[in-house]
């Protein structure tokens, strides 16, 4: 008996020990740890937090890990980055910390940086969400879905930021931002919040509805999007809400459509401020002229602006209408001391509530259009000097991350002084208003603005870098490591490394980058190949994006992707014709009468004439016979007919039509034949007051036309024998007639004068060019 009462007592003593093992640490270490933290979660959290802004990399001071190995902090140094900054004042912003919370990171440092996370019980491990899982789960998502609502529904992700190991407090914090972003380009009545279909909930499904957009929206947003690719699999996510690509990442959406040209297409913005105040059913003038709905404030100085700003508000059905009025100089009739009434601005910001409560933007020129972003010598943006335009959307998001900025009125106390001013000084008085009335209505309409953001899911921002849409697209545009490309392209690390030695074509493109563990790759370099990544990882069918984001103006171009699809499908090349306008017609030939200005929005147009060859492609694609070998008087008249680079020659304009509604399937966009205008403005190539690149004269004309040496009698050249025009098209005269959408009449409508059409009905359509 004493032998087993030893044997528990050396057990229990084993177990005492062991347990005096676990925990010794803890009173001398764990405690030091934790006051670390709550330094670091109260003080430095909102900007360095999950949706904070990050200057250390991406480093956020709730990892202690990437704090280490990023060596902003080494465990027992009194040096660290960190330390010192926190020890000189220079963080955080808003002042040194109180000496016992510097000493409590000081002590965190010097004892070794201990790790403040309990982690006897480890994390449950992430199992990877392959594509397939995805798509799985959309697909179940949508049968479960009453079938007149499935074509509705669209879904977002952040399945590769869970797959890259991203926390699920920085996870939870793209669910906010995509919410709040949302929000902020609806003009329902309601805040709708991105409802979650997955156990990870990184699948997060809308209704297009509750946002009152339109299929057109959403093909808008797809236009752009340069991540969309298919699999066999995703077939069945089309079939049942007839959608092509399963889902949109989260984080480029937050990025890309919180700037225009998507911010301005989402929430259907107009293109002028008089156009945009009538939407908003705010007549401006007869409110000013009233003295009633209108406040103003002018301001000296503002936060954005270098010269005098006036903010004017309005009551709208949904809340308020701020109009701010921006100077590009301080004096004459942009002294608004002297014109508080009659100034001339340089240009405006617009702050407006939208019904669910939410704030949206509007940046407007001198003239009243919509800009894209406003003129640096006027406002600029400074909080982020590295980039100090103020673009429409995303940086007034970060200006007004509270709601309206505080707008301190100088006009009002002036005027009262004034015994003789040149203006109407009771007006001046009835629309500055006092201070007191202005507080007041930034308070409530923050206070509204607050209300929206919480209903989002949010909480109101304390600064402008933990503003949740303007922190998740930093961390967006910033470098790929090796772990998140590979779970962008939706495989581990190794499959990804796999697949990049077995290609060339990507090494060549750089992707060798991420065949080193520490390696990685910019942003832009990745989306720009990331077409070719589909199709030489074997991803799935690559479908690439109508516009390139990143082109220039409100109306990019189609990108280089788009157009490379193009010319694999059906062959053609195409280029941009740009819009403009131009003298139409002749005063040489009557059918050309009378000459007329004429304006052609821009449009794409196809460098050569369709080829025999590429008619063949159409006919084989859809059971069409090819035309037989055209005749005259039993004699053939063109003996090249049937050559595969020459024009296709002896096709009825129905014919053509039909040709058009193929090459719109194969492509995805409508192509169609040109209005005889828009031919006309082609062929000249850019210039003004010549019919043909040569000039009127026939004899020049019939040297395009002629041909001996194609064959006995004359025939078509290949394509693009003759020299391109200044657009860049070829044969737009000589070698073939070709057809337009117009009906045929003789001469022109001079009233006709905005992108013509030409005349409702008539016998034959409209021939131009030359001459086979």
């Amino acid at each position: 008996m004493s032998r087993w009462l030893t044997t528990l007592l050396l057990l229990l003593c084993m177990g005492l020990f062991c347990f005096s093992f676990a925990w010794g640490k803890h009173p001398q270490v764990f405690p030091v740890a934790k006051n670390a933290q709550k330094v670091f979660t109260e003080r430095c959290f909102k900007c360095h937090g999950a949706n904070g802004q990050t200057d250390y990399d991406g480093v956020f001071v709730n990892n202690r890990d990437l704090l280490i190995k990023s060596k902003k902090v080494v465990p027992g140094d009194a040096n660290s980055v960190l330390l010192r900054k926190v020890e000189a004042g220079n963080m955080p912003p808003s002042g040194k910390l109180p000496d016992a919370e510097i000493a409590a990171i000081r002590e965190w440092v010097t004892k070794g940086a201990p790790d403040w996370a309990d982690k006897t019980v480890a994390p449950a491990p992430r199992k990877f969400l392959t594509e397939d899982d995805l798509i799985t789960a959309i697909t179940q998502d949508l049968e479960s879905t009453p079938e007149r609502d499935r074509k509705y529904q669209r879904y977002y992700s952040i399945a590769h930021l869970y797959n890259a190991e991203v926390s699920d407090e920085e996870l939870q914090g793209y669910r906010v931002g995509l919410s709040k972003l949302l929000n902020s380009l609806s003009w329902a009545k309601k805040i709708h919040v991105p409802v979650p279909i997955d156990k990870a909930n990184t699948l997060l499904r809308i209704d297009l509805r509750d946002f009152d957009w339109g299929a057109e929206t959403w093909a808008s947003i797809m236009s752009y999007y340069p991540y969309a690719y298919k699999s066999a699999k995703s077939d069945s996510i089309t079939q049942l809400s007839g959608v092509q690509v399963p889902y949109v990442r989260a984080d480029w959406f937050v990025e890309r459509a919180s700037l225009p040209p998507l911010y301005h297409t989402i929430l259907r913005l107009p293109d002028t401020i008089e156009e945009f105040e009538k939407l908003l059913k705010v007549d401006v003038p007869r409110r000013i002229e009233e003295e009633k709905q209108v406040t103003r404030a002018g301001l000296r100085k503002s936060g954005v602006s270098q010269n005098n700003r006036v903010v004017e508000r309005h009551e709208t059905d949904y809340g308020a209408y701020w109009k701010s009025y921006d100077f590009s100089a301080s004096d004459g009739e942009q002294n608004i001391f002297i014109y508080p009434l009659d100034f001339k601005p340089a240009g405006g910001e617009m702050v407006f509530n939208l019904p669910n409560g939410m704030q949206a933007y509007l940046i407007v020129g001198k003239e009243g259009k919509r800009l894209s972003e406003a003129p640096t010598e006027i406002v600029s943006d400074r909080n982020h000097p590295d980039e100090p335009k103020v673009r429409t959307g995303r940086s007034c998001m970060s200006c007004h991350y509270g709601g309206i900025k505080e707008a301190k009125d100088g006009i009002r106390s002036v005027v009262t002084q004034l015994d003789s001013p040149t203006f109407d000084k009771n007006k001046v008085l009835a629309i500055y208003r006092p201070q007191e009335s202005i507080d007041a209505f930034i308070k409530a309409d923050c206070d509204r603005f607050q209300e929206a953001i919480r209903q989002s899911g949010g909480v109101p921002a304390a600064n402008s870098g933990v503003e949740p849409v303007n922190a998740l697209s930093r961390k967006f545009k910033g470098d790929l490591s090796v772990r998140l490309a590979a779970s962008e392209a939706g495989l581990s690390v190794e499959e990804l490394q796999k697949r990049i030695k077995a290609s060339s074509r990507l090494q060549q493109l750089g992707y060798a980058q991420l065949l080193v563990d520490e390696g990685g790759m910019k942003r832009d370099a990745w989306e720009s190949y990331f077409g070719e990544l589909v199709e030489e990882a074997h991803l799935g069918e690559y479908l690439p994006p109508l516009h390139d984001f990143n082109s220039v103006g409100e109306h990019p171009p189609l990108s280089n992707a788009f157009l490379s699809r193009i010319k694999q499908r059906i062959g053609l090349e195409f280029v941009p014709i740009p819009k403009g306008t131009f003298k139409m017609g002749s005063t040489n030939y009557e059918v050309e009468k009378p000459v007329h200005t004429v304006k052609i929005d821009g449009f794409y147009m196809g460098v050569n004439v369709v080829t025999v060859g590429q008619y063949q492609r159409f006919c084989l694609a859809t059971g069409r016979r090819m035309p037989v070998d055209p005749t005259y008087e039993g004699r053939h008249f063109n003996s090249n007919w049937s050559k595969a680079d020459h024009p296709m020659v002896n096709v009825s304009w129905n014919d053509a039509k039909a040709y058009c509604g193929w090459a719109s399937r194969s492509i995805g966009v409508m192509c169609d034949l040109p209005t005889e205008a828009e031919w006309e403005y082609a062929a000249r190539g850019g210039l003004q007051e010549k019919v043909f690149p040569w000039g009127d004269s026939f004899d020049r004309f019939r040297l395009h036309c002629s041909n001996e040496k194609y064959g006995d009698a004359g025939g078509t050249a290949p394509v693009g024998s003759y020299p391109a025009n200044g657009y860049g098209l070829r044969d737009m005269a000589g070698n073939v007639l070709q057809w337009c959408s117009d009906w045929y009449t003789g001469g022109y409508n001079p009233n006709d004068a905005d992108n013509p059409t030409g005349a409702p009905t008539g016998q034959t359509h409209v021939l131009r060019g030359g001459c086979w």
